[in-house]
């Protein structure tokens, strides 16, 4: 597989989108989907997952491609509103 050369690196999510979809990350990446959702889970892509859904931070995921960030995945909690 191919990574993107930082001149490509420019076709990201929107810049105010820290979080990018999967669907975004693979675009980004130039993955299938499919490789992305298994990547992560075997936590070789920096990625969060909040509510069960996998999200990935822009900035993170630029800093990995470019072999400055290490890969790892983290659960963000969620506490419901009053329970």
């Amino acid at each position: 597989m191919r990574l993107p050369t930082p001149d490509e690196l420019v076709d990201a999510p929107e810049p105010e989108a820290e979080l990018a979809t999967v669907e975004e990350a693979a675009r980004f990446l130039r993955v299938s989907k499919s490789w992305l959702y298994a990547k992560a889970a075997e936590n070789a892509v920096p990625h969060v997952s909040v509510l069960g859904r996998l999200r990935f931070h822009m900035p993170t995921l630029r800093a990995w491609v470019l072999g400055q960030a290490e890969p790892r995945g983290t659960v963000l909690p969620f506490t419901r509103r009053g329970a």
